[in-house]
């Protein structure tokens, strides 16, 4: 008879605590997190307490919206589930199916595994899951669906180029000349200052002006490109004026035309020519088929002496060329010297 009780009590016990854990539920959590498009974000899966529940598997199927980010996997490392054998599948649009198990039993609680998520396009997608089992359905799961928000990251314009070399002459215009892009697509506003003033606002990527004074004196051209969020790139000029008819190291001893450099270029580069006497000068540029695409020197009276000036890669009125060989051609009194230049963007 004592026997039969006791067979009876244990029976009742070990029923007792099947339902216990049939009727035991563990919380299973998705966070409502922010990031912005562009970037990576990991995404925990915690859980509540487990101990003592025997869980050594669990699987579930999570969705979410795909135009707002993507999933990239998963992972485990220093998780409650890092001992387990995780199976991701990403093979369904806008699901990510897992199946996991291992031999010591869960405990909890703590992060159970990682989600990673490429984000995409701003907006917001539920994370919701779908089914969540733990073992073959008990202990029950009582999942909380989590939400992501993808907002815009504004990132500042881009300058294509810095300012490069130009040709500053006394008294006559001269025109600075920029190239810059916003990587989201907004429409820039170009702020152009001249020795700290602000002289130029707008759309426009060029800004002409005459500087006045004398040789010696200290100038500078800058633009800022703004974007509608207020983030904003810089870039300036700065020089001193000199005439181009300074002369570099003694007289030549004849009349020569140096290769330009650097050659190939992009967009600036420099020219060298000596002259042994005085003489009036024109230099120009042709392009392969030998129509004139700017005259950098048009019947200008020069000392004997070396002299540099700077091609900025643009035609007369001031449109950038494209990549190809162009021909760089002196006319010094009866002489008459060229070079080849490759321009290669």
């Amino acid at each position: 008879m004592n026997v039969r009780s006791n067979i009876m009590k244990v029976t009742a016990i070990v029923v007792f605590a099947a339902l216990q854990v049939a009727r035991s539920q563990i919380a299973v959590s998705l966070p409502t997190v922010t990031g912005g498009s562009g970037s990576s974000l990991n995404i925990p899966v915690t859980i509540g307490s487990a101990a003592g529940l025997g869980v050594t598997a669990f699987q579930f199927v999570l969705t979410y919206d795909t135009s707002v980010a993507s999933i990239t996997g998963i992972d485990g490392t220093n998780t409650l589930s890092s001992d387990f054998l995780t199976v991701p599948n990403l093979n369904y649009a806008g699901q990510l199916r897992v199946a996991s198990a291992g031999i010591t039993p869960l405990v909890g609680p703590g992060t159970l595994l990682i989600i990673k998520m490429q984000l995409r396009n701003p907006g917001s997608t539920a994370l919701t899951f779908t089914d969540f089992r733990f073992n073959e359905g008990s202990p029950t799961a009582a999942p909380v669906n989590g939400k992501l928000t993808v907002q815009k990251v504004n990132h500042p314009p881009v300058f294509l180029s810095g300012p490069g070399l130009i040709v500053v002459v006394l008294n006559q215009p001269v025109t600075f000349r920029v190239r810059a892009y916003d990587p989201d697509g907004d429409t820039l506003t170009f702020t152009w200052k001249q020795d700290g003033v602000i002289v130029k606002t707008g759309k426009d990527t060029s800004y002409t002006t005459i500087f006045g004074g004398k040789y010696g004196d200290p100038h500078t051209v800058s633009c800022t490109a703004s974007d509608p969020g207020g983030l904003h790139a810089d870039t300036a000029w700065t020089f001193t004026l000199t005439p181009v008819e300074e002369m570099i190291g003694g007289v030549p001893g004849k009349f020569a035309l140096s290769q330009n450099y650097p050659n190939p270029f992009n967009p600036s580069t420099t020219v060298r020519f000596d002259l042994p006497e005085p003489a009036v000068v024109s230099l120009s540029v042709y392009d392969i088929g030998g129509v004139r695409v700017r005259s950098l020197l048009q019947g200008r009276a020069l000392n004997a002496g070396t002299h540099v000036l700077a091609w900025d890669g643009t035609n007369q009125n001031g449109v950038p060329l494209p990549s190809g060989i162009y021909l760089l051609r002196l006319q010094a009194g009866d002489h008459l010297l060229a070079r080849k230049m490759t321009l290669l963007k």
